[in-house]
């Protein structure tokens, strides 16, 4: 990772080198593994086999993606003045557009990234998707970003009010 600042602006740019999460991936086999009881208990004769094709099937490329197993998965994110760059497995290099629907906070990050005018890119990051202070930059720019460009609004989690009881 590194960070390096512009040469006519104080905009930074970020480099972050994404590795496979275990935790997206146990998370994810949970979410899949109730839904596969869920459909068991509830559905009767082949419509539960048919559902539980598509859940099986929906699972094994959820894993792939937070695996980074995929080609078209990211694996390297480059940002800048509210542009995103995202490297594949092959090494290519995708141009995007930071979207409004990304969500920031400690545990996850949901960047939402637009490819021209109808296509999306949605990259999830847990805590171990990066080294800590590669996230906790991505958190910072995020939010900066945020204030930098007001007509782009991103949902984020409110900090903690310490008072609140």
């Amino acid at each position: 990772m590194w960070v390096e600042p512009e040469s006519h602006g104080s905009a930074e740019k970020l480099l972050i080198d994404l590795k496979p999460s275990v935790r997206l991936s146990g998370a994810l086999a949970i979410i899949h593994i109730l839904a596969l009881v869920c459909v068991w208990a509830s559905l009767g004769d082949w419509p539960r086999y048919l559902v539980m094709i598509g859940v099986v099937l929906s699972g094994f490329g959820a894993l792939s993606e937070s695996m980074r197993w995929r080609r078209a998965v990211a694996v390297s994110l480059e940002l800048q003045d509210g542009r995103c760059s995202w490297k594949d497995r092959h090494g290519e290099w995708h141009e995007a557009q930071l979207g409004s629907g990304s969500f920031v906070s400690v545990p996850l990050i949901i960047l939402d990234l637009r490819e021209g005018t109808s296509r999306a890119k949605w990259i999830v990051l847990m805590c171990d998707s990066a080294g800590a202070d590669e996230l906790r930059r991505l958190r910072a720019w995020l939010r900066l970003s945020t204030r930098a460009h007001p007509g782009k609004h991103q949902r984020s989690v409110p900090p903690r009010n310490p008072d609140a009881s």
